[in-house]
Order: C-alpha cells, then sequence, then structure tokens
C-alpha cells in the first residue's frame, strides 16, 4: 500500500481498508498483518479486526542496538568501530595486515570487515573478525605500524559481546535468508534468546574477570533484557498484552499455532505446561471452527474450548 506522506493511524486504516475492498478480500481471511514497529503502525495494530505483529527481525537488532548504543559498554564498542575503521579506510594499513598475517604462514588472510546498516547482523561478523585478527593487529600497534589499539579490558569485552550477538545474528541470518515460511520460528526463537542472555549473565558472574568489566558486561545484559521483555514480555505466553506507551507486547496466536503444527518443531519448545495447554486450546478451537465452516458454511463459535 503506497502512502503519498506520513499518515495518521485513522489514514492508514482506510487506505488499507479500501485496498482490500479494492481486491476483494475480507478482513475475516487475513491472517496476520507484519509491518515495522514504528509507534504508528503499533497503534494501527491495535485498531485493525485482524492481528497485528511488528518485524521480529527489526525487535532483535533493536535488542542488538541496546547493548551497542545505549549501554554500559557503548563507548568501549565506539573505541572498536574506530579502530576497524583505520583499517577499512586506510589501503595502506589493510595491506600491512594482510602482510602480517602471510608472515606468519597464512595462506589466505583475512580483512577486517565493516558493518552495513541494511544487514543487522553484520555488526557481530565484524566484532567476531576483529576478535579473529587481534594478534595481528596488536602486532602492527607493537611495531609502530598502527597508532591504534584497544585496552586488555576492551579486548576482553570483544569476546562477550561476540559471544552474546552470536546467538541474534545467526536468528537474523535464519529470518532473512528463509525460503520457508517463517513465523513458526518465532517463539523458539525467542526462548533460545531468553535462554542466552539469562545463561550470559550466570557465566560472567562465575567468570574471574574484574568487578569493572563484570558490571560492565552484567549491566549491558540487563538492558538488552529490559528491551526484549518490552517487546515479548518476560515470559513467552500466547496472544498480546497492552505494555508501556499502549504497545502491543507477545507473541501472536497464529505464530503459536504454526510452530505446534510445524513438522520441524512440534512441541519442542513448549517447556512450560501452561503454554502448551494453552496453543494445543488454540488448535483444538481452529479445527473446529474449520470442521463447523465445512458443515454449517458459517463459523459457530458455541463450542470453543477454554
Amino acid at each position: 500500500v503506497h502512502m503519498d506522506k506520513r499518515k495518521t493511524v485513522t489514514d492508514l486504516k482506510e487506505k488499507i481498508d479500501q485496498s482490500l475492498s479494492n481486491l476483494g478480500i475480507p478482513s475475516s481471511q487475513i491472517l496476520v498483518m507484519v509491518s515495522d514497529n514504528e509507534s504508528t503502525m503499533n497503534a494501527l495494530g491495535r485498531e485493525v479486526d485482524y492481528i497485528w505483529c511488528g518485524c521480529v527481525d527489526h525487535r532483535l537488532n533493536l535488542v542488538m542496538g541496546s547493548l551497542l548504543k545505549n549501554s554500559s559498554v557503548s563507548e568501549d564498542f565506539k573505541e572498536m568501530r574506530n579502530l576497524i575503521m583505520s583499517f577499512t579506510e586506510s589501503s595502506q594499513l589493510a595491506l600491512q595486515l594482510e602482510l602480517v598475517q602471510k608472515n606468519n604462514n597464512v595462506e589466505k588472510p583475512l580483512k577486517l570487515l565493516q558493518d552495513v546498516p541494511t544487514r543487522w547482523w553484520s555488526t557481530a561478523t565484524m566484532l567476531e573478525r576483529l576478535k579473529e585478527l587481534k594478534c595481528y593487529i596488536k602486532a602492527l600497534y607493537n611495531l609502530n605500524i598502527c597508532n591504534k589499539d584497544l585496552t586488555d579490558e576492551q579486548w576482553i569485552l570483544v569476546d562477550w559481546i561476540c559471544d552474546i550477538l552470536a546467538p541474534l545474528a545467526n536468528i537474523q541470518k535464519e529470518l532473512e535468508g528463509a525460503v520457508y515460511v517463517t513465523g513458526s520460528l518465532v517463539a523458539p526463537m525467542i526462548s533460545e534468546v531468553m535462554t542466552v542472555l539469562s545463561e550470559s549473565i550466570s557465566n560472567v558472574r562465575k567468570s574471574k574477570l574484574s568487578s569493572n568489566i563484570i558490571q560492565k558486561i552484567e549491566d549491558a545484559i540487563v538492558k538488552m533484557r529490559q528491551v526484549l521483555f518490552g517487546w515479548f514480555g518476560e515470559t513467552l505466553d500466547v496472544g498480546y498484552t497492552v505494555g508501556y506507551r499502549q504497545s502491543l507486547v507477545g507473541i501472536p496466536e497464529p505464530f503459536w499455532l504454526s510452530t505446534i503444527t510445524d513438522p520441524r518443531l512440534k512441541s519442542m519448545i513448549f517447556c512450560s505446561i501452561g503454554v502448551r495447554e494453552k496453543v494445543i486450546g488454540l488448535l483444538v478451537n481452529a479445527i473446529i471452527a474449520e470442521l463447523e465452516v465445512g458443515t454449517n458454511g458459517k463459523n459457530n463459535n458455541d463450542h470453543r474450548v477454554n
């Protein structure tokens, strides 16, 4: 649906309704509408007659961004990016990095990578490459060929940030590159992210790092969890609740139904008995509704399962 300029929620709803009418598609046939997570679209999701869902890939990128842009490691990340850019923007330094690898019998020297705004997982890839080339960068710094380096603390943070971002990056790649339906993957993927962040906090607390680094990493993970919970809730549950500033929080019911009926997943993710019972109830209701439509020619909800 093309819009000539920024519109209100009412304008957007009227435009969508008109387009659906022109195409002869009743709103009852729309299972779920997916859009970006801009506040106007979020408000539109509360007004339409069908289920709305903000782009999950974009939401995960906002979680990743909260670690790198608005947390206790933000300034350290700027230094990491500046170090990378000193090589990517200098052909001479890039050549020296290649030579130092060849001098150490590396057959296929690697280059430092710059992340790309349109590829949200590329930041994790950029930092992973920085981690791989650490010893060669430090060698160039010690030889006074490169005038930038990270502190010991910042190099430790590179390791931890890579470990935290890797699962998010893998999920984003899966969502962006999949040709198979991805709605069924949403609940398992968000569950995985929640587990990774919880385990990361536990692991850093058990580590032998300095108290300053531990506090930095822990504060950053807590920030990520706050953003994640703001979109999906503190525990995976079925359907939406209304959260901060009237935003819709949770995972819509059709995604849960697709998860339990996906032959790749089935019930493997439903570790919570309460969630499993709710989703099975949804599935039974959906089957009953379809049978009633086939029998009566219309939908009768008298026998819905609670």
